[in-house]
């Protein structure tokens, strides 16, 4: 069955000599695989283009249910007038992104408030050409309340935290109230909107959001992209 929808790509792999299969977050059905062939061929080098980490799409594709690949019929980016960024610090947000969704989408059947969420705000982060360095953190607390474990007020989260180790974010040197009004403040504020952040505050905050996660989602394995974005955001 043809079907329209919209998608973001989490990653591929190389799939014999030409192709790759990419692996994408629906909206219509949620997280899927697709074989793309003859993409790294001299004639279908632009084609890999389309499949770079959170690249977000407009797709037709053929769907079987149950199948574990399905296959791609037409692809074009959601927004045209999107161009690629150069900037390195906004790359690695993405890569980072793109490894955590990873991570943590496991559904293969839609969730549209879910999908929304994270496409509207991607698509925003695309767009935005400052005021970007605290996106993955905002985004990371939006998305926890999708996934069913989100909080509203930074106490509780960190109270979850130190109930599993009292220890937790002592090395920092940093107060356990300064880290507690820095995330309070940022999940009371719009996306891309001037919050003054220690980088060195910064970099606590996002190891706090990432052991968040690891005590809701099973068997997280360790982020590799995490030890770029302390170095970028110092």
């Amino acid at each position: 069955m043809l079907t329209q929808t919209r998608a973001l790509v989490l990653n591929y792999i190389r799939y014999r000599e030409t192709s790759i299969i990419v692996r994408c977050y629906t909206e219509a059905f949620g997280l899927q695989s697709y074989i793309v062939n003859s993409v790294r061929s001299a004639k279908g080098t632009a084609k890999i283009a389309y499949y770079q980490p959170l690249s977000l799409l407009s797709l037709v594709v053929y769907h079987r249910e149950g199948a574990d690949l399905n296959r791609i019929s037409q692809v074009q980016f959601y927004d045209a007038t999107l161009l690629p960024s150069l900037d390195v610090r906004k790359s690695s947000i993405r890569l980072f992104l793109s490894e955590m969704l990873t991570r943590v989408l496991k559904e293969q059947e839609a969730d549209a408030e879910k999908f929304a969420f994270i496409f509207t705000s991607l698509l925003a982060f695309e767009h935005a050409d400052e005021q970007t360095e605290n996106f993955h953190l905002q985004f990371l607390l939006g998305l926890s309340r999708r996934l069913g474990f989100g909080v509203s007020d930074a106490s509780e989260l960190y109270h979850q935290i130190y109930q599993l180790d009292a220890r937790f974010g002592s090395a920092s040197g940093l107060a356990h109230q300064e880290e507690q009004e820095a995330l309070q403040t940022l999940l009371q504020t719009p996306y891309f909107s001037r919050v003054a952040i220690p980088s060195a505050l910064r970099r606590q905050l996002l190891d706090d959001l990432v052991r968040f996660y690891r005590l809701h989602i099973a068997d997280m394995p360790q982020i590799r992209s995490l030890d770029v974005l302390r170095e970028l955001f110092t």
